[in-house]
């Protein structure tokens, strides 16, 4: 008893098919993608060891905690004390998973800190997150 004709074709066509869809490969974009869209950086400096650079460090830090666990991945939040005022905001890509957001804004704190190295305001945008810091609301 033999594979009727039709049969025979619908198993010869499935099985090359098969055979050429895993021949293929996709190149997919590495999540998240941390490419440097854009930079922005205030000219007004900081001494590096002021409670202005403290207050930096610690907002920044906060942004990259928290920015995963908000709503859409939108989170802003501001330095404890009202002297030596720091404003930082964050944003992801909502299709992000929680751990690639912390991870884009990992990347994106260490590039604002070497882009914008000791000043009073710094922006990066990345393909799928953004961080930014200012002396004043924003």
């Amino acid at each position: 008893m033999g594979f009727s004709p039709k049969i025979r074709v619908v198993v010869v066509l499935t099985v090359g098919l098969l055979g050429l869809l895993s021949s293929v490969t996709c190149a997919v974009a590495p999540k998240p993608d941390t490419t440097l869209s854009m930079d922005q950086c205030n000219l007004e400096s900081y001494s590096e060891e002021s409670e202005f650079g403290k207050n930096v460090n610690l907002v920044i830090s906060n942004l990259v905690e928290n920015t995963q666990n908000r709503p859409n991945y939108n989170y802003g939040n501001n330095s404890p004390n009202i002297d030596n005022f720091v404003c930082g905001h964050a944003t992801c890509n909502p299709e992000l998973k929680k751990s690639e957001c912390k991870k884009c804004l990992s990347v994106a704190s260490k590039m604002v800190h070497n882009l914008c190295a000791n000043r009073i305001g710094g922006h990066v945008e990345l393909v799928d997150c953004t961080i930014r810091y200012e002396k004043y609301p924003f």
